[in-house]
């Protein structure tokens, strides 16, 4: 994990180079966001592509916020059935009033990291350009007058 800071804020930037829903990472910040930790409002998730054909170089960049979470105290040990864990995980009623619960806690980062990965799939990369010491992304299908405005700015 790269730790990143901005003016008056902190982020911890999480990078690698696997598609997002390959990344580990992305199950990382599915864990982190259902204990409470938030995702940076300004730009919570980038994928990028740079270069063409076979030398192509992806990027997926996860930003969370710099904060603290309390976890409860030891949750006491109890012996349930199968079916009444399936029950518990489907049950959404018994998983809020439970919200500490393992099981509870299971299925909330089950469910957060589903969300995640839906959004993923309507993501398209950014094409990340290089000239020199400049960068530019280009949104996947934009209009060819965008993307030559853009290229123009490098």
């Amino acid at each position: 994990m790269t730790e990143s800071t901005t003016r008056e804020r902190k982020l911890h930037v999480l990078k690698d180079n696997l598609p997002p829903l390959k990344s580990p990472n992305t199950a990382l910040v599915a864990a982190a966001t259902t204990s409470g930790i938030r995702l940076s409002e300004d730009q919570p998730f980038i994928q990028t592509l740079e270069g063409s054909g076979d030398d192509v170089k992806r990027q997926t960049i996860w930003c969370l916020k710099d904060c603290e979470v309390e976890f409860l105290p030891k949750f006491e040990p109890e012996r349930i059935s199968t079916a009444e864990f399936v029950h518990r995980f489907r049950d959404t009623q018994w998983r809020t009033g439970n919200p500490h619960h393992p099981i509870a806690y299971m299925a909330w980062m089950h469910e957060t990291n589903q969300r995640l990965r839906d959004k993923i799939r309507l993501n398209k990369a950014l094409l990340m350009v290089r000239r020199g010491n400049k960068i530019a992304f280009i949104p996947q299908g934009c209009e060819a007058a965008m993307r030559d405005k853009i290229l123009a700015l490098l």
